[in-house]
């Protein structure tokens, strides 16, 4: 009985671990980009840089991550926030959009883009996204956001 209890808490405590390397952008990030390549050591330097606030670093960092990895669609999420950070909205605009190509069911990548469409003041093409989504079968409700 007590060897059951040490397996649950060893596999609570390795969840903790992975749940403590959450960065503040809302990602695992060894589970988005290998820690061990050179795009995911980018990566952690991106967010790190970002957590501090040193923003134009941070996208020189995503950027460079990209370099190493362009089909990851975390990295463009992660510089497209970094641009929103910096009033680079069109830079923005074509990261999240990039993050909806690569990963069409990504819901923070169409998270992202809306909120860049409302950023640009682009309503009536947040409308059509919100509409194409419903058609596709995404739930949800335009007159929420209306």
């Amino acid at each position: 009985m007590k060897k059951s209890s040490v397996n649950k808490k060893s596999k609570n405590s390795h969840l903790d671990q992975k749940l403590d390397k959450v960065c503040s952008i809302g990602c695992i990030c060894e589970l988005c980009v290998p820690a061990a390549t050179d795009a995911g050591i980018l990566c952690q330097q991106g967010l790190n840089l970002f957590k501090a606030k040193r923003y134009k670093r941070s996208a020189s960092a995503f950027t460079k991550a990209i370099k190493n990895s362009r089909l990851n669609p975390v990295l463009y999420l992660h510089r497209s926030l970094v641009y929103i950070k910096l009033d680079l909205l069109q830079e923005a605009l074509q990261d999240a959009h990039r993050v909806t190509l690569l990963d069409p069911k990504s819901s923070r990548g169409l998270h992202r883009l809306g909120l860049t469409y409302v950023l640009l003041g682009i309503h009536a093409t947040l409308l059509s996204l919100f509409l194409s989504l419903s058609l596709s079968g995404y739930v949800c409700s335009v007159d929420k956001y209306m």
